[in-house]
């Protein structure tokens, strides 16, 4: 899997419309490979992270709060057409996170995040 290098950067605002069902590569869609890491406009506490994924492949999920990277969760392909909504909810609350990254592992090789809203 790409390291560091592969990661693009959005800002939440650009991922903040929630969907689900729709192509892959639709206008909207963040496309990547690697890995991409969601800013928020804020550190936040964060319970839960909403989002949407091309539905075949597998992804994992991280968050960053003063402390480093940490894994919140996993996604794996799901059987739907197109994009698929998902709810990954953590065990316990993070607080301070300032970054969401979403990187996949595995799939078809095309990638894309429609949406990731924290929670």
């Amino acid at each position: 899997m790409p390291g560091r290098d592969s990661v693009i950067e959005v800002d939440a605002i650009e991922v903040a419309r929630p969907g689900a069902g729709g192509i892959w590569n639709a206008p909207g869609n963040v496309q990547f490979y690697g890995a991409v890491d969601v800013v928020l406009d804020s550190p936040a506490s964060v319970r839960a992270v909403d989002l949407s994924f091309d539905n075949n492949d597998t992804y994992r999920i991280e968050a960053l709060t003063a402390s480093g990277w940490n894994e919140i969760g996993s996604v794996a392909p799901s059987k739907t057409v197109g994009m698929a909504r998902h709810l990954v909810t953590l065990g316990k609350e993070a607080a301070g996170v300032r970054r969401i990254c979403v990187t996949a592992l595995g799939g078809d090789g095309q990638y894309s995040l429609g949406h990731l809203l924290v929670r």
